[in-house]
C-alpha cells in the first residue's frame, strides 16, 4: 500500500459512524452534546411608537410681577395679559402689536408680545421688539 491509502484509512477509521444517528443509534463513546448558549440574550421588545409632538404652543408663566415703580398697564395690556395666561398668543399679540412696535406700550407690554412671538416661534417679531424690551427680559 502507498502512503497515501494508510493514512487515508487512517482517517476514516480514526472518523466516528456518520450513519449511526441516522440509523436511531446513540454512541456510548460519545460525549453528551451541551446545548451551545451565546451568553445572556434579551427578551425581544416592541419597537417604539411615534407620538406627533403636540401642536399647541407652550404655555408659558405670567411674566410680570406685581412692582408698583412700573407703569400701570393700559385695558388692552390687561386684556392680554389675561390671553397670555390663558395660552392665547394669537390675541396678545393682535391686542398688543402694533402699540409695541410704535414705541408706545409700557415694557410689560412690549415684553408680553415679545413672549407671545417667541412661543409661537415668530424670530421676526422677537427681533423687531427686541428695542422696547429690557435686556433682562428672556
Amino acid at each position: 500500500m502507498s502512503r497515501v491509502s494508510v493514512a487515508a484509512m487512517a482517517i476514516v477509521l480514526a472518523l466516528p459512524d456518520p450513519c449511526h444517528a441516522l440509523r436511531g443509534e446513540v454512541r456510548k463513546d460519545a460525549p453528551a452534546a451541551e446545548p451551545v448558549t451565546s451568553g445572556a440574550v434579551a427578551a425581544p421588545t416592541a419597537p417604539p411608537v411615534w407620538v406627533p409632538p403636540e401642536t399647541a404652543p407652550p404655555v408659558l408663566a405670567s411674566p410680570l410681577e406685581v412692582d408698583a415703580g412700573r407703569a400701570p398697564m393700559s385695558v388692552e395690556g390687561k386684556r392680554a395679559l389675561a390671553a397670555f395666561e390663558r395660552g392665547e398668543h394669537k390675541k396678545v399679540r393682535t391686542l398688543l402689536e402694533k402699540r409695541a412696535r410704535a414705541g408706545k406700550a409700557t415694557t410689560d407690554e412690549a415684553r408680553l408680545v415679545s413672549l407671545s412671538c417667541a412661543a409661537l416661534s415668530d424670530k421676526a417679531c422677537v427681533l423687531a421688539l427686541r428695542p422696547f424690551v429690557p435686556q433682562d427680559a428672556p
